[in-house]
């Protein structure tokens, strides 16, 4: 029996056997369907990148791992496409960023590019920058269109990249 076919065997066989509210029955199991279906090559399966289809509950066997099948193939497909992007978006960025001195900038674009949503005090810890340096590098990253704030707030603020 292949992982996928586990990890949705597993996924309705929690869901049936538990018996805590509908919520979180259902996330516990798509958690632990979705780790199991991952196996060898993924730490999980990113089942949700293409809605739920994925995680069809009710009616026949055939049909619930048929709707298991082919929300892991939307949703694999949907995480290539991503890393795709953001491939493309680090040569971006490093190309419109060759002009700066200093490590901070290439550092940050790598830790962008690991991790497509930053706050200050993660990428401080990331580039091993200081949040001065950090904090005007990401403004550099921003009018340079490679990134864009995205909380509104003064304190607090996240950063992503703009793919």
């Amino acid at each position: 029996m292949s992982a996928v076919t586990q990890g949705c065997a597993l996924f309705h066989l929690w869901r049936s056997l538990d018996e805590r509210q509908e919520h979180l029955r259902g996330l516990e199991a798509a958690v632990l369907g979705s780790r199991v279906a991952g196996q060898g090559r993924l730490p999980f399966l990113p089942l949700a990148l293409t809605g739920f289809r994925a995680l069809t509950a009710s009616g026949r066997p055939e049909p619930r791992l048929r709707a298991w099948a082919q929300g892991a193939h939307g949703a694999v497909l949907a995480a290539l496409m991503s890393l795709e992007r953001l491939s493309g978006w680090r040569e971006r960025a490093a190309a419109a960023t060759a002009d700066l001195s200093g490590r901070t900038p290439a550092r940050l674009i790598a830790a962008l590019a690991a991790r497509p949503m930053l706050g200050a005090a993660e990428a401080e810890a990331e580039t091993g920058a200081s949040r001065a340096a950090v904090l005007r590098n990401l403004d550099l990253l921003v009018a340079r269109g490679l990134v864009r704030e995205v909380t509104g707030q003064g304190r607090f603020r996240i950063w992503a990249t703009k793919m």
